[in-house]
């Protein structure tokens, strides 16, 4: 929005401010103008935070004040002469807004005055928006029964529907509690990979690698680099010596799985290795899309199990919430009784099988939310 007192020869040329961006995430602007200025106010809402600005003389601080806005929030205010430019007419900076909000989105202004030699101004504003990742409870269990016929060898699932809102990718680590108590274990996808190759034997001195079936290639037309295969064979490799498997690989496995990964190339050739590892990956990953396919979730740890005693009367999912920039929202709590039939009891294991549904805001909405915003 432009607006000018007098006609000057003045003119905008170029400006951005990024239209959304994540709770602390850093957020460019930038100004280009031609004509002569005496300075530049650049006004932010609160709780716009400055990081750095280019193309001035000195840092920010030398040219930053704060007001007390008539609704008792504070203004940051850049005032900045004409002569602290070093190149006339261009002007950038980064910005952060560290609040969390409550709500999947938030405006906040930036106002630019141009004072000119002629004692007139030129006005810009534009509006930045502060989004963040929403998730709500659907349809889950209120209660389950255990009678006794529970089948050990395979795992019950606690369906329940997760709804996704809002902005941005949400990062969802599953865990449940009773009394306070973990009861839950949460597998890393390293967790899937090892057991899967120790179910098909994959790593046995006499192993015989065979070629990924091209069949397999066509139909999932996807592929992982080998510099990230190697990567992640790494990591699997560490996480091997971490003894972070061992609830389902004894000590003689461990070895065996390690000594396999690091025959040298006499041995065995480490290109069929990379190239079932990233057979294995695409297929536990695709088994995790499978069952998870919003697209704007992403889960710390495909799969979680409860362990359920005769002791326990309900525990509580809880789902966490945080952002790729390491923000942490409120977490959703799905509380769920137990009421034990069995006359033996013992131990249950019970899959939690999160099924979710999405409803994102498409952020084309923002250009109909700053009109209706600059019209109140």
């Amino acid at each position: 929005m432009i607006k000018s007192q007098e006609e000057v020869k003045f003119e905008i040329e170029d400006s951005f401010v990024a239209p959304w961006g994540l709770a602390n995430e850093e957020r460019p602007m930038h100004l280009l103008w031609a004509g002569d200025i005496d300075e530049v106010e650049i006004r932010f809402a609160e709780p716009i935070d400055l990081v750095e600005g280019y193309n001035i003389t000195e840092g920010l601080e030398t040219y930053e004040s704060v007001e007390e806005h008539e609704d008792g929030s504070d203004i940051r205010v850049l005032t900045i002469p004409a002569e602290a430019f070093t190149t006339p007419g261009y002007f950038s900076a980064k910005f952060t807004v560290p609040e969390i909000f409550e709500e999947a989105i938030v405006a906040q202004a930036v106002h630019v005055i141009f004072h000119l030699p002629d004692d007139s101004t030129v006005d810009w504003e534009e509006y930045t928006f502060t989004i963040r990742p929403q998730i709500e409870i659907g349809e889950h269990p209120k209660k389950i029964v255990l009678n006794g016929v529970e089948d050990e060898e395979e795992l019950e699932n606690i369906d329940i529907t997760m709804h996704y809102i809002g902005f941005g990718m949400a990062q969802v680590d599953t865990e449940a509690y009773t009394e306070g108590e973990l009861i839950s274990k949460g597998e890393s996808i390293y967790h899937d990979i090892a057991e899967a190759m120790k179910k098909n034997g994959l790593y046995g001195k006499d192993t015989e690698l065979q070629p990924v079936p091209e069949e397999w290639k066509e139909e999932t037309n996807v592929g992982i680099p080998q510099q990230e295969m190697e990567k992640f064979v790494d990591e699997f490799r560490e996480s091997l010596r971490e003894d972070s498997m061992s609830d389902i690989l004894d000590d003689e496995d461990v070895e065996e799985l390690l000594a396999f990964l690091e025959a040298g190339d006499e041995e065995r050739d480490m290109s069929k290795i990379y190239q079932h590892f990233e057979f294995l990956l695409l297929n536990s990953i695709i088994d995790v899309v499978d069952r998870h396919p919003t697209e704007n979730v992403q889960l710390r740890k495909p799969q979680t199990t409860v362990q359920i005693e005769s002791r326990m009367r309900g525990f509580v999912v809880q789902y966490h919430l945080s952002d790729n920039q390491g923000n942490e929202y409120e977490s959703i709590e799905v509380p769920i009784e137990i009421e034990d039939e069995r006359d033996d009891g013992g131990m249950v294991e019970m899959e939690i099988n999160t099924e979710w549904e999405q409803h994102q805001i498409n952020p084309q909405e923002l250009q109909q939310l700053k009109e209706e915003i600059a019209n109140l």
